[in-house]
Order: C-alpha cells, then sequence, then structure tokens
C-alpha cells in the first residue's frame, strides 16, 4: 500500500512500514499517517491520526463531560472509525502512564511512556458511549484513538474523574496498541485487520538532555541501534549514518515498545531495548512495574475496571 507520513510521530514509522512492505509516497498514496492537525487534500485516501490532540475544554464541556483538575491515574482509550457502521472498536485499552522525568515520579511533569492491558467497567465503557461524542467524530470524519484520562478520588462520591479528553493517546500509547496489530500495520489503520491482539504492552520514551527543557539539542549519534533493537525502537527524526548508527538533533529520540502475557515482562524488554543505546546523556524510565501496579491496584480496589 502506498502511505504519506505526515508529523514527527508519524514519520517514526516509517522504517517499521517499509519493512512490512508499503512504500512511503508525498504523490499517489492511499492511506495518510497524522501527528499533526493541518490540513491534508485526502480526496482519494484514507486520513488517520496516529498523533495526540487534548480536545479543548470548551468542547468537552458541550460534550457533556465534567473535567476535573488532577494527576491522572489511568488512560482509557478506544479506536474510532467513522468509516465503519459500529464506529467504536471493541477493545478497550487501559494504561498507566509514567508521568514525570524520573523514576518514583519525581522530576518534571513530562510524557515518558505506558503501561497498558486491556479490560473495561461500565462506567469507563458509558464514557464512549456518548451519542455527542460519536455524532460529532462522524460529523469529522475522524479515524484514530480517543483518549480519556482518568483520576481516582477515594474521597468523592463519583470516585472516578476525567482529567481530560484527547484525539489520539498521550504518554506514547500508540505504540502500546501497535505492539498487539496481528499483521501489517495498515491492515489496523485501514480496518482490514481491526482487532489487536491482547497482552500487556509498554511502551518508554528514550530522550536526552535538555529534554524536556528543549526539544532541540547539539547534533550527536545514536549508537547500538542492532537489528534486534531496531524492531522494538522507533527513532523520531533521526537518520541513519551507517549500520546501527544514527544522527539525531532532537532531544526527544525514541520510543522503545515491548508486549508479554506478564506486565513485569513487557517492562523488562521496552527497558532492555533502551540499554542497549548508546546515547550521551540518555533519559528513560525502568520502575514502570511499581507505578503500573499501584494504579492498577487502585482501579480495581474501588471497582472501577
Amino acid at each position: 500500500m502506498n502511505v504519506k507520513l505526515n508529523g514527527v510521530l508519524a514519520k517514526g514509522l516509517q522504517q517499521r512500514l517499509q519493512s512490512e512492505g508499503e512504500v512511503i509516497s508525498e504523490v499517489e498514496y492511499d492511506l495518510v499517517l497524522t501527528s499533526s492537525f493541518e490540513t491534508i487534500h485526502t480526496a482519494k485516501s484514507k486520513l488517520v491520526f496516529v498523533g495526540h490532540s487534548p480536545i479543548p475544554a470548551s468542547l468537552v464541556d458541550a460534550l457533556g463531560y465534567k473535567l476535573v483538575e488532577g494527576i491522572p491515574t489511568l488512560v482509557a482509550f478506544r479506536w474510532f472509525d467513522s468509516g465503519s457502521s459500529d464506529g467504536w472498536n471493541s477493545q478497550t485499552i487501559l494504561g498507566a502512564p509514567l508521568a514525570t522525568l524520573m523514576n518514583d515520579d519525581l522530576g518534571l511533569r513530562c510524557e515518558m511512556g505506558m503501561i497498558c492491558r486491556y479490560g473495561s467497567s461500565s462506567c469507563i465503557d458509558g464514557l464512549f458511549n456518548s451519542n455527542l461524542l460519536v455524532n460529532t467524530l462522524r460529523e469529522m470524519s475522524y479515524c484514530g484513538f480517543i483518549s480519556f484520562s482518568l483520576g481516582i478520588n477515594p474521597k468523592s462520591e463519583v470516585k472516578m474523574e476525567v482529567r481530560s479528553v484527547a484525539f489520539g493517546v498521550p504518554y506514547f500509547g500508540i505504540f502500546n496498541a501497535l505492539e498487539g496489530v496481528k499483521g501489517r500495520m495498515v491492515e489496523f489503520f485501514s480496518g482490514s485487520v481491526p482487532v489487536l491482539l491482547e497482552s500487556w504492552t509498554t511502551s518508554l520514551a528514550l530522550s536526552r538532555s535538555p529534554f524536556p527543557y528543549e526539544m532541540v539539542g547539539t547534533k550527536t549519534h545514536v549508537g547500538g541501534v542492532s537489528p534486534e533493537v531496531e524492531r522494538h525502537l522507533t527513532l523520531l527524526d533521526s537518520v541513519r549514518v551507517k549500520g546501527s548508527t544514527f544522527v539525531t538533533s532532537g532531544t526527544l529520540v525514541g520510543v522503545s515498545s515491548a508486549w508479554a502475557h506478564e506486565m513485569s515482562e513487557s517492562v523488562r524488554r521496552a527497558v532492555r531495548t533502551l540499554r542497549g543505546v548508546e546515547l550521551p546523556d540518555k533519559q528513560y524510565r525502568t520502575d514502570g512495574v511499581s507505578i503500573a501496579a499501584t494504579s492498577f491496584h487502585l482501579a480495581e480496589d474501588h471497582g472501577l475496571i
């Protein structure tokens, strides 16, 4: 299939798409993957959003959701395709976000990854089943994930609070979802194979100083990206120099992703990939197991999942 890529996050998928036999084209294309909302002419192609863009609070309010400020405990996200009769994919993915730069939720607030599993509940299903939301997405001809960042407040009568609603998924959750694609990615994006394999998945952002203060730094080499590492690492805005060495000026360098039947194993695999990368001043989280266990146990204790 001929695919056009728009935006840094979407372009990071180029290597994987090409390895699956797709043709990246700027002229003739059947599918557009975009991580930017800038206008693209798609009269003869399907437009799929793979980025992350919070829905403005005024629109969220108009859709009937009440936002409560605070740190998210979980992110619930589900695929929507306005071109299908059902609209929503039946699978809901739940993620525990890594929302700070350092382990143990220390340091600056920034998106550093997510640990996900599949599951749902009546209260979470109700968020997605709003007629106002579905009608709005159909009017937009939207195709992509919709996510709800959720807080859990044991002291509140309503235990689950909505922190934000977004097009796409925060915390690089798109890479968690792509770990469940059964065949080629374009088969999932186009809707021909809409079901994802269910497992635990981990995505971990790889950054370097001065991230998150600056998104561009001095040009540097990214080494150690062997074929084995490259299968599990999406490099962003990087150019291959030779063999296993790339060069980048970005400070958000890439995202490691992995799946497993057990949460701890999926985290271990994602961390192992990043340990093999040679990068000055590299930064990534290694405490996904403890963060995710706390978040999911809290949700289970209050009957939310």
